[in-house]
């Protein structure tokens, strides 16, 4: 499985649809995990989502993220984990041992942050389309 992460600074960058850098992780035949950085920076928002495709992303675990690229994400059959905050490898940590979402990783502003893990947040001022439980 491999999982993009847009970061800023070794955290995860507030906006994916403006990120400078992604960074994607995948686990190698022994099951350590590698990672690599790719520049985004001349990636035309509208073709932000078939990159992440073309390198082969699964899932994009993001902080924000309109609802255009959120749909475009999701066309290209990406799983996307979106409204996430954090350093990098705390973020992917959890990830991997199934802790996202989390309110530690949530944005400031989203829902699960006042509510806890119980219940579903609305995030993205209301939309309710963010905080999802990640698919095994």
């Amino acid at each position: 499985m491999s999982v993009a992460v847009p970061v800023f600074q070794n955290r995860v960058s507030p906006v994916f649809d403006t990120c400078q850098q992604v960074l994607v992780f995948e686990d190698d035949a022994e099951g350590r995990l590698i990672c690599r950085a790719v520049d985004f920076s001349s990636v035309q928002e509208a073709r932000r989502a078939e990159r992440l495709r073309d390198l082969g992303v699964d899932v994009l675990l993001c902080g924000g993220i309109t609802q255009m690229q959120a749909h475009r994400v999701s066309a290209c059959g990406i799983q996307l984990v979106p409204w996430v905050a954090g350093e990098v490898d705390e973020v992917m940590s959890a990830y991997r041992k199934g802790g996202l979402p989390d309110p530690r990783f949530a944005m400031p502003g989203c829902g699960r942050r006042r509510r806890g893990q119980g219940g579903r947040g609305q995030c993205g001022r209301g939309r309710g389309w963010g905080c999802r439980q990640p698919e095994p």
